[in-house]
């Protein structure tokens, strides 16, 4: 990013989200080093991947993409601040992981040159 034509709001806001992608992976860490079972656990690990996804995708297009990048891991960060946010029943976060999913396949694709 300091080698492209960036604006400082860009810069401002992909910050923001990475500062939130590290807080949602702490979180993650947290509850996998708890024990965490069943549906917790396989949210933690998706989590954890696509934020080693999202920060590792290239600099200039992970860059100018990364509030796209960040809808994959919604789902599962909803899931692990669930008792923080209300309860969530998992038929939502079904929909909720294949919407964000579609949504980001279908941007990637349109954009795909």
């Amino acid at each position: 990013p300091l080698l492209t034509s960036v604006t400082a709001w860009k810069l401002g806001y992909v910050g923001a989200q990475v500062l939130a992608l590290l807080l949602i992976g702490a979180i993650a860490i947290k509850r996998l080093t708890r024990s965490a079972r069943g549906v917790e656990r396989g949210m933690a690990i998706w989590v954890l991947a696509c934020g080693v996804l999202i920060l590792s995708a290239g600099p200039y297009w992970a860059f100018h993409s990364f509030d796209r990048y960040l809808v994959w891991l919604l789902p599962g960060a909803l899931w692990l601040v669930k008792d923080k946010v209300g309860r969530i029943p998992v038929w939502g976060h079904v929909v909720g992981a294949t919407l964000s999913t579609g949504l980001a396949v279908l941007i990637m694709f349109r954009h795909a040159p």
